[in-house]
């Protein structure tokens, strides 16, 4: 599977959404406890659940890994992984995916600088008391040391997204093609 990470407005749901429609990779839908902002749809953009019932499944086993972000809970389901799936995972989603599948998944790391992601937010009119707060703690949540393996660092201040795309499959196609 495809896994790509990066602090908030790096850039990721923009690169997936390409990489899904110029290669027909299917975008691996995580299941959060976050609520739902008012562009998105349940079963596209996430499965959003509340908490009762995520913390079932996850007591199930029916998680590859699980995670809490700003309060909320997101989790990745083991039964839909395949090698057609790109998800996007915080550093700790990442770490457990390669501790439970070394060399079977493609991690891209994604950096874009505070100013250029601090734009992008308020382009996409998050409230401004959320982003100083996203900022602050996803320079440090975020930072590559954090990640136990990176296969692909690629930096989105400016340029091409279409670029971006184009080299994230060229290199996990090569990946691919090499794995035993």
């Amino acid at each position: 599977m495809l896994l790509l990470c990066g602090a908030s407005a790096s850039g990721k749901t923009e690169i997936v959404k390409l990489l899904t429609k110029r290669y027909a990779y299917h975008k691996f839908i995580t299941t959060t406890t976050r609520p739902k902002r008012p562009h998105e749809v349940d079963g596209i953009d996430y499965y959003f659940l509340d908490s009762a019932l995520f913390n079932k499944l996850n007591m199930d086993g029916g998680f590859i890994e699980t995670t809490d972000y700003q309060t909320n809970q997101y989790g990745s389901r083991a039964d839909q992984i395949n090698d057609s799936m790109v998800a996007i995972l915080d550093p700790s989603g990442i770490n457990a995916f390669y501790s439970k599948r070394p060399r079977e998944d493609y991690i891209v790391y994604i950096k874009a600088d505070k100013d250029t992601r601090k734009y992008r937010m308020l382009k996409r009119d998050d409230d401004l008391e959320v982003i100083w707060k996203r900022l602050d703690i996803d320079d440090e949540t975020f930072h590559p040391d954090n990640l136990t393996h990176i296969d692909l660092n690629l930096e989105n201040n400016s340029g091409s997204l279409n670029d971006l795309a184009d080299t994230i499959h060229t290199h996990y196609q090569a990946f691919l093609k090499e794995r035993p």
